[in-house]
């Protein structure tokens, strides 16, 4: 019997709060979202809100970002923390860029990497 990793990219799942993410990189951005809404810099955030990516009416797939946030100023954020990006997850995020940028065009969208090879930060127009 061999060692069984619990992620396909050796993500740690992390305790934090009252939920396990899906890597420490979640779990400490979790961190720093709790303390900006201690601040009053943010109103409200959730963890993993599903989306319905439809073209042209028809469910192509469901989409689940890291985090939905509410900023005091109103506007809302969508952001992603990344280790690795597989082609499948560039696909969707592609396919979402799209559609958010056709029915929700205010809402940002942001990649925070955490690999040198990847995304540090990057918003919606620069990966255009």
């Amino acid at each position: 019997m061999g060692f069984r990793r619990e992620s396909k990219f050796d993500a740690v799942p992390t305790p934090y709060g009252c939920r396990k993410y899906r890597s420490k990189a979640e779990a400490r951005y979790a961190a720093t979202l709790d303390t900006l809404l201690a601040g009053g810099a943010i109103t409200s955030w959730k963890y993993e809100p599903t989306y319905e990516l439809r073209v042209f009416g028809e469910l192509v797939c469901k989409y689940k970002p890291d985090f939905e946030i509410e900023h005091s100023d109103g506007s809302t954020e969508i952001v992603e923390v990344k280790g690795f990006a597989t082609p499948e997850w560039r696909l969707k995020w592609k396919l979402f860029v799209i559609l958010m940028a056709r029915e929700h065009p205010k809402i940002k969208l942001t990649v925070h990497g955490t690999s040198k090879p990847f995304w540090h930060r990057r918003t919606r127009k620069e990966m255009a």
